[in-house]
């Protein structure tokens, strides 16, 4: 019974984990799985696919002056046939890679920014990063194949990434306001959103790491589609630190770049635990239905009010026609 009335406790925003007291430790451990991804990455390396070895197709860094005729040149100088290989001059850098994915990133700054707070898309910002690294430590780890499929299952995840800090900060803007007229911390705040989203988030990862599950087990397993599997697993291992990444180091991140203002450091230190996170969660309750019910009140006298006039505008007594003169 304690088991079913903590999962209706979790799906009713109910719980009460203090995730901000358990920041240190959080981050503790994204620092080592980092710290780790680095080493691995540094002595051993992505296990590249033959994509990005050759086989199918070789990218070769030329001079501009390099074209077409003199690559064919060089190949059946050789022995490589040439009458069936298809040769293109790429324009594209890995400059150009690069400057478009720090240009996606200030976007998504600039826009969180302007939508939220700057300090929650600096936050937001770390988090994709973390999760994309931790990602890419993964497979260097554990010297998974990395192919095509992988990369843009990389890239994928700054999505999933986003999307479910989002939520979070979504909620937390929105106690932020609620609390407005309350000394409560910026800890307390983040503890009460992100036991509120919980249940959410945890929806939006099952259903979608399931048709993942299932691509990764019957496509890759069961009918032997291995060029499935670098991308099913890529996008699993980033659904889950994503996940992670929301409750865990954006929104506690976001919580310590707030406490530095006037505003909360004064009691930052104060969180609350057990009974009394359950008591703001009544307050934050009350809160929203007192809002919701003044709008009703106010939208109910709008509408007495239009009909009123309607009504005097309808009962109002016609004005008398004027007589044609003959």
């Amino acid at each position: 019974m304690n088991i079913i009335a903590g999962f209706g406790r979790l799906y009713r925003g109910e719980t009460t984990v203090d995730y901000y007291g358990k920041r240190r430790a959080a981050f503790v451990v994204s620092a080592a799985f980092m710290v780790v991804t680095v080493v691995a990455l540094v002595v051993g390396g992505l296990n590249l696919g033959i994509d990005f070895k050759g086989g199918v197709a070789w990218e070769v860094p030329a001079s501009a002056t390099f074209g077409e005729t003199q690559v064919r040149e060089v190949l059946e100088a050789n022995n490589v046939e040439t009458s069936n290989a298809k040769v293109q001059v790429l324009s594209g850098t890995d400059e150009d890679r690069i400057r478009a994915l720090l240009v996606f990133f200030l976007l998504v700054s600039l826009y969180i920014a302007w939508r939220f707070e700057w300090k929650m898309a600096l936050a937001a910002i770390a988090a994709m990063a973390h999760d994309v690294l931790i990602s890419v430590g993964i497979y260097a780890l554990l010297r998974f194949e990395v192919t095509p499929a992988t990369v843009v299952a990389f890239l994928t995840i700054l999505g999933y990434s986003l999307y479910d800090t989002v939520v979070v900060f979504d909620k937390v803007r929105e106690n932020i306001d609620r609390f407005a007229s309350s000394r409560i911390s910026m800890g307390n705040i983040v503890n009460v959103s992100s036991n509120q989203v919980l249940a959410r988030s945890l929806n939006t990862t099952l259903s979608s790491a399931l048709p993942v599950v299932s691509l990764l087990v019957v496509g890759s397993i069961i009918m032997g589609a291995t060029s499935l599997q670098e991308f099913a697993i890529a996008l699993l291992v980033g659904m889950l630190t994503g996940t992670y990444s929301s409750i865990f180091v954006a929104t506690p991140l976001y919580a310590v770049m707030k406490n530095r203002e006037q505003k909360y450091a004064a009691v930052a230190d104060q969180v609350a635990k057990g009974a009394e996170m359950a008591a703001l969660f009544e307050h934050s309750t009350t809160r929203a239905a007192q809002k919701a019910a003044s709008g009703e009140v106010a939208a109910s006298r709008e509408a007495q009010v239009l009909k009123n006039t309607a009504s005097n505008v309808l009962t109002h007594p016609p004005r008398p026609r004027k007589r044609r003169r003959r």
